[in-house]
């Protein structure tokens, strides 16, 4: 991100030397450049959201059949359904696990806090690049009303296409 904001600080320099048409151009290119970059963020974001997802759901799977069947129903959906390995730990049940089953729930918890802890870090560099990206709409939008609509309709379309 950091080589990418270098080069936006550059196309901002050099379209003070430039015509108003080629400076409006690399602004264009720049928007399309940040937007990219917003949608790689995104697109991991939601990979590690699905990520999580499934580790949670394999947990889930695990205790429904570990749980014991005489265990109070609520109790037992409660548990299964709950996705944090420190208030699994705390139902009466837990203890009684097969060891695979409680180092299953507490691996969870571990891989739940390193997921937790990178979306943090996705999630500000996406606040990030959407800010430098509004900045670089703004001044296109500025220098080339007909660029900027066109841009923006880009940005639209390629918005709708899924994550890969």
């Amino acid at each position: 991100m950091h080589v990418l904001q270098h080069g936006i600080k550059l196309a901002v320099l050099a379209c003070l030397a430039l015509a108003p048409a080629a400076c409006a151009n690399r602004q264009a290119e720049a928007a399309l450049e940040l937007f990219e970059e917003k949608r790689a963020l995104s697109c991991r974001m939601e990979r590690l959201n699905q990520q999580n997802d499934s580790l949670w759901n394999e947990v889930a799977a695990s205790l429904g059949r570990a749980l014991p069947s005489g265990m109070p129903p609520d109790e037992r959906r409660n548990m299964i359904g709950v996705r944090n390995a420190d208030l699994i730990r705390m139902f009466q049940a837990f203890p009684a696990l097969d060891t695979a089953i409680r180092n299953k729930v507490m691996a969870a918890g571990e891989q739940d806090k390193k997921t937790a802890a990178e979306m943090r870090a996705v999630m500000d560099e996406l606040a990030a690049a959407e800010q430098q990206l509004a900045v670089a709409l703004g001044e296109l939008q500025k220098k080339d009303r007909s660029k900027y609509e066109k841009i923006k309709q880009q940005l639209l379309e390629k918005e709708r296409v899924p994550c890969w």
